[in-house]
This record gives structure tokens, C-alpha cells and sequence, in this order.
């Protein structure tokens, strides 16, 4: 008897949670990321969970379209926990929506039953939160999350009168104003789809309307003296004007917007001179460091030709916000991605030695210790408010696919990014680009800021590969926090399947250009497959077509040359850089093949080219005007075909000048052997020393480290024989004899390569 009553007086001590407090809580609970095997059992107990305290219990969709079946017992809570009930039924409800439409391949269409009438939900949901938030002055701060969930809910057009709505209040900007402002824009900037006819070209998307909400954004946080906020409206604007102006072509004002987004966020760049590349191709980048997975925290600074000093640094860096490193990585990212299509090697040098700084030091980690939920704080305080970043913060590869299973904070991997307020002390949370995708994007961009080959192991080369074996090893486990849905999984999965085609791609261009044939065919084929699993060989297939197009080129296989140009001018879109890369391929093709054709029926007894044939076809004028920024050397280098010896000349010393500015010594090759070619009856010597540098870079694209018994590689063989054929002619009038005998042995090898060349098209 005495035993019953103490267990009947510990029973009367035991505090219960109300129900209603419970069902609330509980997506907190059994909330799993969107990657895990409990993702879906989770979200359904979530939704049934809330469905049942809100009093949306009626399973029948008919009732639902009805509008009766609804039995809203929410009168025995708090109109606080009420309003969070109403708005956790929207958020989960919007989750399963994701998460029902991103189960692709799905066939089961019975096991979404559980899903059925959630539209509704959300809408009743939407509705009640917003009357209580309305008519409770207590309530009054839900508001602005409820009217961002019903921007989120509603179709475009609908969405953006809620949210110019919003924004025309006069108060004081809090955080959900500029949340409010970064929505609207992404409206307005965001491609509704692609085309049906064209499955590459993207719909048009409204620049202006989205630009000029960024601008009232950073108009707005300066007037409220949030620093940090103006910033985060530059950098997107300037990403919005760099996307949208190199796949216009209008890119005149961008180098402007970037020097003062760099200015803003505090980037600055020492004076060097210009240092242009050696006339003998001598000067070749040296190595740069990469951010490896094996060593994420080694401090080597980049060196380049053009910028050979490191990076500044200040004694105030240590004090920096986190948010600042971030914002300038996408800068310098812009950056990078900008002077290469310039064609500006100088300036993509000196941002990507920047921005492998601020990879290699760690820079960019996620505040681990900040926790919007509250659980991590509760559960392991932290003790020291600025842990050392040599110790405790992650780099930017482990951050991507770092284990929490052990973690109890759903906050866990959410890599939000905090960007402070100056008069709250609740910060702007931002979905930042998740790190993953920044580490093999950082190989990316390091790869096609090279664009030189010559040499054994070219930096463009090297990132490639390294990027591949990274991606390969690290593995395709990404972390994601609980509050993700599968339509982020299968994005960023995408993002990395794209930037893998992308390095793909330019492992295929770098094999093309050192006459590695075998090497090219197979990453193309690598491309093929990689891009038809992931379902984005529509969106390569001009890419890949014009591949294959310079592969058949380089190889002489002129009839499949001419096919894959013209397949290439076809998928790509008009304007676009691949597709004027692709005209001017095949315009390229068509006069070589023409000036052989009158080369070999005029039976010229030597090899020197032929003055300009008057009834030579000149290149489309709409071909020329295109050809702009990094392609602009080939208008000159097409025009030179049909112009007089002088202005011939003339616009070969202007694509030589480009070149070099660019560091492309494949193309620049091609322009010194043409303008060797010119001085071959006026100026024998100085026609002597061009050749000598063309042969120097034509050995060199090909050439590799030499193991015993392996016999030397010719590097691009037709080439250097076109150079040999006028050196031996040089050394002939020169009546040195024993050069030109030494000069016919290895015209001898280079026609047996060529020979080979030919061979391999034949079989």
C-alpha cells in the first residue's frame, strides 16, 4: 500500500507536455536530411503530426475541394503556439510537395496517399496564420514570415504583387524586408524553363526588373547602415550582370561593376607591369596551388608571370566576418570567369591567386556554433566564442561531406550563412553555395584561367585532372540539413555532375591541342557517358559535337570535320560562344581547304605560301562581328586570308598581340607560322626566327616525360612539318647544306607521323 501511494505521489510530480506542444515539436524530432533513408517516413509523421493539432484531420480529398471536413481544434493552445502550428503545417507542407515532385523515376504513385490534399493545407494554413497574425498585436512579428511563405506558395505573377507589397512599407528594414527583396529579385532573374524546340536556349529572364530590386536592396541597407547587407546586394548584382553579359555578348560596362564589387567588399591588387609571353613560348605558367583535399591547409601562395607578389594581407584579417571571405570567393569566382572570356590572362591571374588564398587558408567556414533551433546551444555550449580557425573550422572539402549523424541539432549542415544586421541582433540567413560545389568548382575555374598547353604537365592540364581525382575521392555522400528537400539534392547533384562534364571537356580540348588523338576520343566518349547519366547531353551536345569537330579537324578528316561543325552551328544557341566558335571552325576548314585545292592544280614547285587569291572567299561579316573579347583573334587571323601582304601583315600583329595578352599559345602558334609565312621572300631572317618559335610550340603540345625505351613524342606533326618544309627551303637558299640535310631527317619522322595520322583517319 505504501509502495502505490509514493508511486502515486511521483506520478502527481511528473510534468506532461501539453499534446499540442508535442505534435509542434515534433518535426524537430524525427526530422531526417533529405539524403537519408528516414527522409520521407519523417516528413509523413511530421505532416500527420500537425495535420492533428491544427485539426485538419479529414482524409477524403473530395471534403477537402469542398471546403468542409475541417475541424480546426487549435482553441485549447496559445495563439502563439497556434500561429507556429499553422506555420510549420505550411513549411512541411510545402517540403512534401518538393519532395513528392523530386522523386523522379518514381512509379508508385499510391505511396505519395499520405500527401493527398496538402495544397489545402498550406492554403487553410496560410489563411489562419495570417488572420491571427493580423488581428493579435502580440502576433504582429509573424507576419512578415507568413506573407514570405505565401510568396513562396503562390505562382509567379502573384508572387511578386505579395512581395512588391511588402516592400513598400516605409518601417525600418528587418531581415524578412531584405529576404523579401532577394526573393523578388530571384523571381525576375531566375529562368522560368527552357524551350521545347531548343532544349538549350533559356527562356528570356527580365535583367532590368531584377537589377533595379538589388539596387533599391542596397539603396535601402545603406540608408539603414547595414554594411554588410549592401555588399551582399553587389555581388549579386554583379552575378546577375556577368551571367546575363557573356551569354549576351555585351560585356563593355562589366569590367567596371567588378572593380567596384572589389572595391566594396575590400579587394585590392598590387601594380605590376605587364609582362607579356615570351616570343619563343618560353615563359610558362608556373605551378599555383590547389585546394586538394589532402592538404587543405597548406600556405602556398599563387605565383603568376604577371602577378609574382602574394596576396595582400592586413593584421586586421583574423578580426574579419565570416560572411566578408564568402562574398569575395564569389567575386574573385566572377572575376576569374570574366578576364578569361576577355581574354585578359593578367587580371584572371591575379583574382585566381586571390581566391586560392582564401581557399588554402581555411577562410570560408560555416559558424558551427551558430544554431537557429536552439538545440545546439542547449545541448554543448561553447565555451570559447572564437575558436581557432587552424583547429576547429572546417575547410571548405570536409564541410561538404562531413558526418552528423552523431549530431543532435537539425541545424547541422545547413551552411547558412549569417550576414549581420546593424540594428538587430538576429542576422539575415542566406543559403550560400554549398561547399562541395565550391571545392570542385575551384578546380574548374583554376583550369580554364590557363590557357596555354605547351609544355609536360600544363597548369590547365593539371587542374583538370586533379579536379576528376578529387571529386573521385572525396566520393558522392554531400551533407544537407534536415530542412532540405530532395530538390536540393538532385540541383546540387547536378552542379556537380556539370562542373565533371565541364572538366571532361577540357581534358578532351587540352588532348585535341597536344595531338593526343586516342586520349581525346576517349574523354569524349567519358562525356558522352557522364552526360547521358546525369541528363545533360542536351545541354552538351553542341559542346560535344564541336569536340568532335576540332578532334576530326586536327586529324584531317575533313568530311566529318564539316559534319560536326555544322552540327555544332545547329544545336548551339545563335550568338552564343560555341556557336560562333563552331562558324568559324568550318569557315576555317573551308578556306584551308580551298587555298589546298589551289595549291595542288597550280603544282607549285615550293612550298611557300602563295600570295592572296583575289576570288577567295571572305568570311561572313556577321561571323567577324561575333567574333569578340577571347574569340576576336580569329577575326583577324581569317581576315588576314584574303587581305594584301602589308594589311595581312597588320592583322596578324593585331591577333598575335590578343594571343599573348591571353597566353594561348596553340592559336598563337598558327598566327606566327602565318605571319612567318609572309616574310619568307622579304626578310629570310626574321622569317627564320618565327619559324623557329613555331617549331619550338609545336614540339611542345604533346610533349611528355620520356621513359627508357619509349621513342620521342612529335607533339602537333603537322604542324612542325610545315615548319620543317620552310626551313629546309631557308637553309637551301642560305646554301648551308649540312642544316638542310639535318633539316630533311626530321622531315623525314614528321612525314611518317603524319603518315600515321592519316592511317588512323583511314581505319
Amino acid at each position: 500500500m505504501i509502495d502505490g501511494l509514493k508511486r502515486k505521489r511521483v506520478d502527481e510530480q511528473v510534468e506532461y507536455a501539453p499534446t499540442a506542444t508535442v505534435l509542434v515539436s515534433l518535426p524537430l524530432l524525427v526530422g531526417h536530411p533529405p539524403n537519408h533513408p528516414l527522409h520521407v517516413p519523417g516528413l509523413r509523421v511530421s505532416l500527420q503530426a500537425l495535420r492533428r493539432c491544427t485539426g485538419l484531420t479529414g482524409n477524403d480529398p473530395a471534403k477537402r475541394v469542398k471546403g468542409d471536413g475541417w475541424t480546426v481544434r487549435g482553441e485549447g493552445m496559445t495563439p502563439e503556439l497556434e500561429i507556429r502550428a499553422w506555420i510549420a503545417l505550411a513549411e512541411v507542407g510545402m517540403m512534401a510537395i518538393a519532395t513528392r515532385c523530386s522523386r523522379w523515376g518514381e512509379d508508385n504513385h499510391t505511396a505519395w496517399d499520405w500527401t493527398a490534399g496538402v495544397e489545402q493545407d498550406i492554403d487553410m494554413a496560410l489563411l489562419k496564420g495570417l488572420a491571427l497574425a493580423t488581428s493579435l498585436p502580440s502576433l504582429r512579428s509573424f507576419k512578415d514570415p507568413l506573407t514570405l511563405l505565401s510568396a513562396r506558395a503562390a505562382t509567379p505573377k502573384r508572387a511578386v504583387k505579395i512581395l512588391s507589397s511588402m516592400l513598400s512599407s516605409t518601417t525600418p528594414p528587418t531581415k524578412y524586408t531584405y529576404e523579401a527583396y532577394l526573393a523578388l529579385a530571384d523571381l525576375h532573374l531566375r529562368p522560368g524553363g527552357k524551350s521545347a524546340s531548343n532544349p538549350g536556349t533559356k527562356l528570356n529572364i527580365n535583367l532590368g526588373a531584377g537589377l533595379h530590386v538589388l539596387d533599391q536592396m542596397r539603396a535601402r541597407a545603406e540608408q539603414a547602415g547595414d554594411q554588410a547587407v549592401a555588399q551582399l546586394a553587389t555581388v549579386t548584382m554583379l552575378r546577375a550582370k556577368v551571367v546575363c553579359g557573356t551569354e549576351g555578348g555585351s560585356v563593355d560596362e562589366l569590367e567596371g561593376v567588378l572593380n567596384n564589387a572589389e572595391g566594396a567588399l575590400g579587394i585590392t591588387y598590387e601594380v605590376v607591369p605587364d609582362l607579356a609571353a615570351m616570343p619563343d613560348g618560353s615563359s610558362l605558367p608556373p605551378p599555383i596551388s590547389s585546394p586538394t583535399p589532402t592538404q587543405p591547409k597548406i600556405q602556398a601562395h599563387p605565383q603568376t608571370p604577371q602577378s609574382s607578389s602574394a596576396p595582400q594581407t592586413s593584421s586586421s584579417t583574423s578580426s574579419e566576418p565570416t560572411y566578408l571571405y564568402h562574398l569575395r570567393a564569389h567575386a574573385l569566382f566572377l572575376g576569374v570567369s570574366l578576364y578569361t572570356h576577355l581574354g585578359d590572362a593578367q587580371s584572371a591571374a591575379q583574382r585566381l591567386s586571390k581566391l586560392h588564398a582564401i581557399l588554402d587558408s581555411g577562410q570560408l567556414e560555416y559558424p558551427d556554433d551558430f544554431c537557429s533551433c536552439g538545440m545546439n546551444r542547449e545541448a554543448a555550449p561553447n565555451p570559447n566564442p572564437n575558436p581557432s580557425p587552424r583547429k576547429e573550422m572546417p575547410t571548405v572539402d570536409v564541410l561538404g561531406a562531413s558526418d552528423s549523424s552523431n549530431s543532435i541539432c537539425p541545424c547541422a549542415n545547413s551552411f547558412l550563412l549569417p550576414i549581420p544586421l546593424s540594428f538587430c541582433t538576429d542576422p539575415l540567413l542566406i543559403k550560400s553555395t554549398h561547399p562541395r560545389v565550391v571545392f570542385e568548382l575551384a578546380f574548374l575555374v583554376s583550369s580554364i584561367a590557363r590557357r596555354d598547353v605547351v609544355g609536360r604537365k600544363p597548369r590547365r592540364m593539371v587542374f583538370a585532372i586533379e579536379g576528376l581525382r578529387a571529386g573521385a575521392e572525396t566520393g558522392i555522400e554531400v551533407a544537407f540539413p534536415v530542412w532540405a528537400t530532395l530538390e536540393d539534392v538532385r540541383e546540387t547533384e547536378l552542379r556537380m555532375a556539370d562542373i565533371r562534364a565541364d572538366l571532361m571537356c577540357e581534358l578532351a580540348a587540352i588532348a585535341t591541342m597536344r595531338s593526343e588523338f586516342e586520349v581525346a576520343e576517349q574523354r569524349l566518349a567519358e562525356v558522352v557517358a557522364h552526360t547521358r547519366n546525369f541528363g545533360l547531353f542536351e545541354s552538351f551536345a553542341a559542346r560535344i559535337a564541336l569536340h568532335h569537330a576540332h578532334l576530326a579537324h586536327a586529324k584531317g578528316a575533313e568530311d566529318r570535320a564539316r559534319t560536326c561543325y555544322e552540327a555544332a552551328v545547329r544545336s548551339s544557341v545563335p550568338g552564343s560562344y560555341i556557336h560562333t566558335s563552331s562558324r568559324a571552325g568550318l569557315t576555317g576548314l573551308e578556306m584551308g581547304i580551298a587555298a589546298r585545292d589551289r595549291y595542288i592544280s597550280a603544282a607549285a614547285p615550293r612550298p611557300s605560301t602563295p600570295p592572296p587569291d583575289p576570288d577567295t572567299t571572305k568570311p561572313d561579316s556577321s561571323l567577324l562581328a561575333a567574333c569578340t573579347h577571347s574569340l576576336a583573334p580569329l577575326a583577324h587571323i581569317l581576315m588576314s586570308v584574303t587581305q594584301p601582304i602589308v594589311r595581312a601583315k597588320q592583322e596578324l600583329k593585331a591577333a598575335l598581340d590578343l594571343l599573348s595578352k591571353a597566353q594561348d599559345n596553340y592559336l598563337r602558334a598558327l598566327g606566327v607560322a602565318m605571319s612567318a609565312s609572309k616574310y619568307m621572300h622579304t626578310a629570310e631572317s626574321h622569317a627564320g626566327v618565327m619559324l623557329g618559335t613555331v617549331r619550338a610550340l609545336a614540339a611542345g603540345m604533346g610533349v611528355v616525360e620520356k621513359k627508357p625505351g619509349e621513342e620521342r613524342t612529335m607533339g602537333n606533326a603537322v604542324l612542325g612539318l610545315w615548319v620543317g618544309l620552310r626551313l629546309y627551303e631557308l637553309h637551301k637558299r642560305a646554301g648551308d647544306g649540312e642544316q638542310a640535310k639535318k633539316q630533311d631527317i626530321r622531315n623525314k619522322r614528321l612525314i611518317k607521323a603524319v603518315a600515321d595520322i592519316a592511317t588512323t583517319v583511314g581505319s
